[in-house]
């Protein structure tokens, strides 16, 4: 297990660079052929929210990302004094864990790939 520290991270930085650009990671590469398979798709899942309170909650989330099924824990706070220039929902804390998922799927990297 590896800690990575506090890690503030733009909204839209995070879906540009780390979701759009997760094929392209080492451990995923061999599975890009499975992007658009409906079981890959059909795997993430909001499991839960819980409230806290009107601005606490916790939220577990399920996403599928061969060869790993993570299952992501979320501590959510609503803040209303911006913070790096935004309001509204903060993750303020990520536990994640995985599971093997579609490993028997693992295509070729081909040569372009490295």
């Amino acid at each position: 297990m590896r800690f990575l520290g506090i890690v503030v991270c733009d909204a839209d930085e995070f879906c540009r660079v780390r979701v759009a650009g997760r094929w392209e990671q080492p451990a995923h590469r061999p599975y890009a052929h499975l992007r658009g398979d409906p079981r890959v798709a059909a795997a993430d899942t909001l499991v839960s929210v819980d409230f806290a309170g009107p601005r606490a909650c916790r939220v577990v989330l399920r996403i599928g990302c061969p060869p790993f099924l993570w299952t992501d824990v979320l501590l959510c706070l609503k803040l209303t004094a911006p913070v790096y220039g935004r309001d509204g929902w903060w993750i303020v804390a990520k536990s994640s864990s995985s599971v093997p998922f579609l490993q028997g799927e693992r295509g070729e990297e081909g040569p372009h790939r490295k």
